[in-house]
């Protein structure tokens, strides 16, 4: 069991205090585990741009802006096109 502290209610996000902002994208069929980050690699960076567009589409339909959590929109808006 590790010991860390859960912070809760900090920025509109509950996180671990030794946790950076990172994004995460798993191939399913060939890593059900999830247990190798795909984020970076090349080989998926079309797909990951392609659900990233309708992930932002759907947040703007249903009004999930993160205005109230200006934190929180700061690390979505700066990591969005990596």
């Amino acid at each position: 069991m590790h010991n860390k502290t859960q912070i809760k209610d900090k920025d509109g996000n509950r996180f671990w205090d030794s946790t950076p902002a990172a994004w995460e994208f798993y191939d399913l069929e060939k890593d059900p585990e999830e247990m190798i980050n795909q984020y970076s690699n090349p080989e998926y960076q079309e797909i990951i741009t392609e659900l990233k567009q309708l992930l932002k589409q759907k947040r703007e339909e249903i009004g999930d802006t993160d205005d109230e959590f200006p934190a929180i929109k700061k690390i979505v808006k700066s990591n969005w096109e990596k």
